[in-house]
């Protein structure tokens, strides 16, 4: 059981870790308040994330390879003309509109009413693919429990495919859909096999306190999803920027609730003001993940950049976070 725990404490950092890796398309605090309805997939890219629009661009580079001279000219043009349209839009506040050459159309309403049928069949993608890799997921607990017994070895060969596969899955051509989903499950697999000591050990306590995490994290992706579609319409996309603050708060937290107690420097008391604060501190960070996220892959589905694999590891490694935060709140403080 020592052992078990001792591998427990290092599963949390482990995701954190993985989170990592798609924090860096949260970087705009914002959506731009004025662009075109026709918007290039780049021009767009460019406002909502440095890192989106890096991949957009590297896309656009080997598409335009294939392209005769003319079809180059007119993108370019397009492109300089969404640029021109937006001039003094990207950091400005005002009313919301998305502008056409013969429209303008003012940004009100909920966010489910953004929601095309293209939008639709987007998230039915994605929410299949959420749906598949959390089977992975728990498939790889189900392995490491009763098959592969997770040691030291095994848990950190995990952990490095893991990573490596978000990494995969982030530099990849959105067009090799059949890699990157696999890659994808694939992570589920293996997020499992490095879950599976803290099961163990929630197992050891008390069983129920896993069905009360799951039907936890189930109540809290509907709730938070339900309000990301009721709320107004890009109105949870401001919160970029201090999510990103609170996911490395979370870091933080977590680093000096495990390093802390190795120099005893911090009262029992402090400490565990600490470990609670980083509890639910995590799990209100990465609820509203859920939320931010759900408006944020509906806007770029509008715009045309419909990456469903992306889109699902996203929100894979929100509920993932969640399930866990909630699974280390109903266990023991001790």
């Amino acid at each position: 059981m020592h052992a078990f725990r001792s591998l427990g404490q290092k599963t949390s950092i482990s995701f954190y870790v993985s989170r990592g890796a798609s924090v860096s398309r949260l970087f705009a605090v914002g959506f731009p308040q004025t662009f075109s309805k026709k918007v290039s997939p780049v021009t767009f890219s460019k406002k909502v994330s440095p890192f989106l629009h890096f991949q957009t661009r590297s896309i656009t580079r080997r598409t335009r390879r294939t392209m005769t001279e003319t079809e180059q000219k007119a993108l370019a043009e397009q492109e300089e003309e969404q640029k021109a349209a937006a001039k003094g839009g990207l950091f400005g506040w005002g009313k919301d509109t998305v502008q056409s050459e013969d429209v303008t159309e003012e940004i009100t309403g909920r966010q489910a009413d953004a929601i095309t049928p293209a939008v639709q069949r987007h998230l039915i993608r994605v929410y299949s693919l959420l749906g598949a890799t959390s089977l992975a997921s728990a498939v790889g607990v189900g392995l490491s429990l009763t098959v592969l017994p997770v040691t030291a070895p095994v848990f950190f060969t995990a952990l490095v495919f893991q990573i490596g596969g978000i990494v995969a899955i982030s530099f990849t051509n959105p067009e090799r859909t059949t890699l990157r989903t696999s890659l994808l499950v694939a992570i589920g697999l293996t997020s499992g096999m490095t879950l599976a000591p803290l099961i163990a050990m929630a197992i050891a306590v008390n069983p129920v306190i896993i069905m009360n995490a799951a039907l936890g994290t189930l109540g809290i992706f509907a709730g938070f999803t339900a309000t990301a579609l009721l709320s107004k319409r890009r109105g949870l996309l401001m919160l970029g920027g201090p999510l990103l603050g609170g996911v490395i708060a979370v870091l933080v937290l977590g680093l000096l609730t495990m390093i802390l107690p190795y120099f005893g420097i911090a009262s029992p008391q402090v400490l565990s003001a600490l470990y609670n604060i980083y509890l639910w501190l995590g799990l209100g960070v990465f609820s509203l993940f859920i939320a931010y996220d759900t408006q944020r892959m509906i806007e770029s589905a509008r715009a045309g950049l419909m990456d469903h694999v992306s889109d699902a590891l996203g929100m894979f490694l929100n509920v993932l976070n969640v399930f866990i935060f909630l699974l280390r709140i109903f266990m023991p403080r001790d």
